[in-house]
């Protein structure tokens, strides 16, 4: 995966932090990832369930670090985090502007569990 891949995908990690601040995106030069990416940066609702209750946020998306992959309709992001890993799964549907994301957290003793769940739709 190449750097301008990972510095754009990273950019739906503030999905995951949302605290409705708004963040300035780091420009990087175009790749042939940045037709998959652009569509991840921007203004988001997202509906789902964070540790069991009802969660509805609104966000911007920009860039964060993290390391990961594309295969076909779906992004994976690692957070290395000095407290413990997070992993990130965004799933393209094939409805424009609609994602799931799913956000596991990685234990001690390398065993992920179920974090959050999300829709997200474009406003």
């Amino acid at each position: 995966m190449n750097e301008s891949l990972l510095w754009r995908a990273s950019a739906l990690t503030l999905l995951l932090l949302v605290t409705g601040a708004t963040v300035v995106a780091v420009e990087q030069a175009p790749s042939t990832d940045d037709r998959f990416l652009d569509s991840f940066i921007g203004h988001w609702e997202m509906r789902g369930e964070l540790g069991g209750t009802p969660a509805h946020y609104h966000a911007a998306a920009a860039c964060v670090v993290a390391t990961g992959h594309c295969e076909g309709e779906v992004l994976l992001l690692v957070f290395p985090y000095t407290e413990g890993r997070f992993r990130d799964t965004f799933t393209r549907h094939s409805s424009p502007s609609s994602w799931s994301l799913l956000i596991e957290s990685q234990a001690a003793d390398g065993s992920w569990s179920t974090f959050a769940r999300y829709e997200m739709t474009a406003k």
